[in-house]
């Protein structure tokens, strides 16, 4: 378990080697967790996803999150700057800006 937020228990995350950098919870309650080369992974139903490069964020190594009460998320990179990243919809699309 990473932490306890609340009553409700964190689930460990898929793989041990993921280094956190940061989190954040969302205003839909989901748990989102900025890492160091392994991009976000949300936690949302009692599930980790991963979102990456590959899905919108630009950079895989990230060095902070933070939610707005817009539903909007914002990731600070390593090498990409400041992203403005819409959370994934039930289909898996996202938005990701530079």
């Amino acid at each position: 378990m990473i932490f306890r937020s609340g009553a409700r228990r964190i689930p460990p995350l898929p793989d041990e080697r993921i280094k956190p950098t940061a989190l954040t919870e969302t205003a839909a309650g989901e748990i989102w967790l900025a890492t160091d080369g392994d991009g976000l992974w949300i936690l949302a139903d009692g599930r980790w996803r991963h979102v990456g490069a590959a899905d919108g964020v630009v950079d895989d190594r990230l060095l902070s999150v933070a939610g707005d009460a817009w539903g909007t998320v914002w990731i600070g990179t390593a090498n990409g700057g400041i992203v403005r990243f819409r959370p994934p919809t039930r289909d898996g699309s996202a938005e990701g800006r530079k």
